[in-house]
Parts: C-alpha cells; sequence; structure tokens
C-alpha cells in the first residue's frame, strides 16, 4: 500500500487502474494478489526443488564413491583368490631307512611298513615329532629327512607358475 491507503501498482498499470471501477479494481487486485501468492509458492517450490537436486547430487556422488570403492575391492579379492589358487608346495619330515641301497620311508596302511614311494610316506610336519617316533624304532639304521612336495601343473592349468 501507498502512503495515500492505495495499493501498490506498477507504472504500466496506473492508467488502467485509474479508469477502472472499483468492482474492476477490486478483481484487479485480487488477482494481483493471488499471482503474488502464486509467484511466492512457485519460489518456495523452486528452491525446495533446488536443495532436492542439490541433495540428490550429493547423494549420487557418494553412490559413485562408493561403487568405484567396491569394484576396487572386488579386484583386490580377485587378485587375492587368484594367488590363492595357485598350487602351493608342501614340506615335510620323513623317517628314512635304506633297504638294499634305496632310500624306503615308513609307511601305515594297516600296519607300520616301509615304502620305496615318499608320496606314500607317513609325513610329520615338525622334525621333533619325527625323531620322537624314530627314537622307538629300536635296532633300525634310520634317519630323519626333510622333503618337499610340489604339486604337479597341468598344461594350461595355471600357467602362471
Amino acid at each position: 500500500m501507498t502512503t495515500h491507503g492505495e495499493p501498490e501498482i506498477p507504472e504500466d498499470l496506473r492508467v488502467l487502474y485509474k479508469w477502472a471501477t472499483e468492482p474492476e479494481r477490486e478483481s484487479a487486485l485480487m488477482s494481483m494478489t493471488v499471482a503474488k501468492s502464486m509467484v511466492k509458492e512457485l519460489v518456495e517450490r523452486s528452491s525446495r526443488l533446488a536443495t532436492n537436486i542439490e541433495t540428490c547430487q550429493g547423494l549420487l556422488v557418494a553412490a559413485r564413491d562408493e561403487r568405484d570403492e567396491l569394484r576396487e575391492q572386488n579386484r583386490e579379492l580377485k587378485a587375492q583368490l587368484e594367488r590363492m589358487s595357485k598350487p602351493v608346495s608342501e614340506t615335510g619330515w620323513l623317517i628314512e631307512k635304506a633297504v638294499d641301497g634305496r632310500p624306503h620311508w615308513l609307511t601305515c596302511a594297516w600296519e607300520f611298513g616301509w615304502t620305496d614311494d615318499a608320496e606314500n610316506a607317513i609325513r610329520f610336519s615338525r622334525r621333533e615329532d619325527a625323531e620322537q617316533i624314530a627314537s622307538m624304532m629300536e635296532n633300525e639304521p634310520i634317519s630323519i629327512t626333510e622333503h618337499m612336495w610340489v604339486p604337479m601343473v597341468r598344461e594350461g592349468e595355471n600357467e602362471s607358475l
């Protein structure tokens, strides 16, 4: 409202306002009030929409970062799995004695005996365990020997070795 009690009217509408009748003036003022209210509501909605868009953009950036992090973890896990799937050699201690000048090793199927195939020998993970068993074998010229078994790789199976 102006200081004279009349509403503020844009310059280009003042001429029309002066010539309008009272009901036309009231209708015009109502329309202007409604239009201002609608503009205010649209500005508020636009502001909320802009805030929502910023929030969505932030969430999208965070989701992309998390996706990239998960992809990196996936690559690391695949590499770790690849390393774990490679055949590993095995070492162990065997009780050995010479039979006819050739090495034989302690074995046990149904009872203790000697075999000329180290694959069938009893494997001890610690030298002390092999020595303890060997100490119970009286009158046998035996020794404790360390062996390593390297897995066979079939052609094309794991060529990274």
